[in-house]
């Protein structure tokens, strides 16, 4: 089932399927500039590593999904912050020109707490991405599936994140914040939500909207320009590649040849109408093809 995959790599690295740049100098002058403007640089901290006592935690398996997950989104938004525009329309309803200044920012904070003998143990804790964009701050949580800790996940990272960016001394102001979950059953939730029960007996519900990534057909990524998604899109067929059963084995090899193909044509049709450069393009499929050989 790999040759499937393999054959839409060979249409892309032949230069087939009509996606050569007749204007090369220029997206790279787009990529360059997006690069010098859309990224502080000074604020830009990215890093693949989890606290020491998370990952004594998580079985080879789990480790490597973390880190292939993680590394593909936060290469993509590093890259090409403006990629994250339709994500922000899609969730808040807030339309950006695509030329506005996007700052990449630290999402390491430092914090303290009680180990199980006792001693009072500092270590760092990690969101996945923040944005500023004008003066609203976005918070992108990237999750395989959704679980009970994750709204709690959440409020810690947006309480830390309300701290050291709240310009008013008197007041928190928590960041618009999305939890994207690559996989999903029918339990996920479209919202991670807690009650908060304040000393004086108010009560303020914490809630954050939840984006069910496979939910989204290859149709409807491409009319709502949703191209950063597609190197998480063939998690749809993992679990069917996993069962290893006879039955539908002919649909899926179908599925599987045909599935690199139309996202190889939605982002060459993204390139032609000026929704992506070429390098962009170029990334994006490099990211699919990383995530496909993974999955086969």
């Amino acid at each position: 089932m790999s040759i499937c995959f393999r054959r839409a790599a060979d249409i892309h690295k032949s230069g087939k399927g009509g996606y050569a740049s007749k204007n090369k100098n220029q997206d790279k002058n787009q990529d360059k500039k997006q690069r010098e403007d859309g990224l502080l640089k000074e604020e830009t901290l990215f890093t693949d590593e989890l606290p020491e006592e998370i990952l004594k935690e998580l079985t080879p398996e789990i480790r490597r999904q973390y880190f292939l997950w993680d590394e593909i989104l936060k290469r993509e938004v590093e890259l090409y912050p403006w990629l994250t525009l339709p994500l922000i329309e899609e969730n808040f309803h807030k339309k950006y020109q695509r030329n506005i200044k996007i700052q990449l920012l630290s999402t390491e904070y430092t914090i303290s707490r009680i180990h199980e003998k006792g001693e009072r143990l500092l270590h760092s804790i990690r969101a996945d991405l923040l944005l500023r964009i004008g003066g609203e701050l976005y918070h992108f949580e990237c999750q395989m599936k959704s679980n009970k800790s994750m709204v709690f996940r959440m409020l810690e990272y947006d309480t830390h994140i309300a701290l050291r960016h709240s310009s008013n001394e008197n007041q928190l102001s928590f960041p618009k914040s999305v939890v994207l979950y690559l996989n999903h059953s029918k339990n996920t939730p479209d919202y991670e939500s807690c009650t908060l029960h304040f000393q004086d007996g108010s009560r303020h519900l914490y809630q954050v909207p939840v984006m069910k990534v496979q939910k989204y057909s290859l149709h409807k990524i491409e009319e709502k320009h949703l191209n950063i998604l597609i190197p998480f899109l063939p998690i749809r067929f993992a679990r069917r590649i996993k069962s290893g059963k006879v039955t539908g084995r002919k649909k899926l090899k179908e599925d599987l040849t045909e599935f690199p193909t139309e996202c190889i044509m939605i982002l060459n049709r993204g390139k032609e109408e000026g929704f992506l450069t070429e390098h962009a393009r170029n990334d994006i499929l490099e990211y699919l093809y990383k995530a496909c050989g993974h999955l086969l």
